[in-house]
């Protein structure tokens, strides 16, 4: 499965989260700024590298295997799909929905090397997905832990 859509980003943030969550967007600190996400059950929000404006976002749900690490910025973390109801990929005043089949993932962002207004998120089937920085840029500042918690905005 793979979809291809366009996106008007708001504050530099996608948000990827399941449609029966209620206040599905993140409070942002310091701590998550710096690290590229805000993450929390059912909604993580990845930071993107310009603030605002159409942005291509690429959806694929894929082995992990078959899922090199290419990009400027690369970020993975878990990202359960429970019922039937979609997902949905979403920033401050647009959105739009994909139907995943049940399951444990390792959510995949990736900023493109080569255009930073190309985004690809990867729903990659893992059993036991972990919160990782596979690949940083320049504007990521990680001094320690990952923070792995976030409040609803």
């Amino acid at each position: 499965m793979s979809t291809r859509r366009f996106l008007t980003v708001s504050y530099a943030q996608i948000a990827v989260f399941q449609a029966s969550l209620l206040n599905p967007f993140s409070d942002w600190t310091d701590t998550h700024v710096n690290q590229g996400f805000a993450w929390r059950p059912g909604s993580v929000s990845f930071r993107t590298k310009v603030d605002d404006g159409p942005h291509e976002v690429v959806v694929a749900c894929k082995a992990y295997a078959d899922a090199p690490v290419e990009g400027l910025r690369v970020i993975e973390v878990p990202f359960s799909v429970t019922g039937s109801a979609p997902v949905v990929i979403a920033s401050i005043g647009d959105e739009f929905t994909v139907d995943l089949p049940e399951g444990s993932y390792a959510l995949r962002f990736a900023i493109a090397a080569d255009d930073a207004r190309c985004i690809e998120l990867s729903f990659l089937k893992v059993d036991d997905p972990s919160f990782r920085v596979l690949r940083a840029d320049a504007d990521l500042r990680i001094d320690g832990p990952l923070l792995t918690s976030a409040e609803p905005a």
